[in-house]
């Protein structure tokens, strides 16, 4: 596959994992309900499964204390692998069972979820979502548009159960013409990876080593 940015696009990141497609539903949570009861319910999806194919990757999008909305997203992975497509359908599936409702989106070209903490460290600073704002237009792509949420990671550690993360992120979205100023928010925002999504065509992993 060629390389989605040229080298002095990169600020310091380099290309990891990649996969040659997108998938990125949206469901409407019903009832609305706090984040955390969100993200306990995508977790028991997880544990049901077993499975180390079936993990998920996304955001609760929102601030306050109820959510109504989930977007997914593929996040490739040397050691977990990434969803097939028919894993995909299935967790589909199993969020409707969940009584959500699969929702209707407007296509977009780019849809990167970013985290705000910096690097991996679980107590590390967070940056506010008013600065992830701030560094989006500070390289020139502020007409990207910014949503606030809760990115998480949950898949499942044969003997040990779920595993996973989740943090305060952003969800940008726009033009596939701005894909080269995501490593640019990223290095402003100091994250160790970011993941860039071009709708329909590959999803693509990006780590920095400093």
């Amino acid at each position: 596959m060629p390389q989605l940015l040229s080298p002095d696009q990169l600020y310091g990141y380099e290309p990891g994992l990649s996969v040659d497609r997108t998938w990125s539903p949206g469901f409407e949570v019903v009832p609305s309900m706090p984040k955390h009861e969100v993200l306990a319910a995508l977790g028991e999806l997880v544990i049901d499964h077993a499975n180390p194919d079936y993990s998920l990757f996304g955001a609760v999008l929102g601030a306050g204390v109820l959510r109504t909305e989930v977007i997914l997203g593929l996040h490739p992975s040397r050691n977990f692998g990434t969803p097939s497509p028919e894993t995909c359908a299935e967790i589909e599936a199993d969020i409707e069972g969940l009584g959500w409702l699969r929702l209707e989106q407007a296509p977009v070209g780019l849809r990167p979820i970013m985290g705000r903490r910096v690097g991996f460290a679980q107590n590390a600073h967070i940056f506010t979502f008013d600065e992830a704002i701030t560094a989006a237009a500070t390289v020139g792509a502020h007409e990207l548009q910014a949503a606030e949420a809760d990115s998480f990671h949950w898949r499942y550690m044969p003997g040990q159960g779920l595993a996973g993360y989740n943090e305060p992120a952003t969800v940008y979205s726009g033009s596939d013409d701005f894909a080269g100023a995501i490593p640019r928010i990223g290095h402003e925002l100091e994250q160790k990876r970011i993941l860039i999504e071009l709708t329909g065509e590959v999803t693509q992993v990006y780590d920095k080593s400093n």
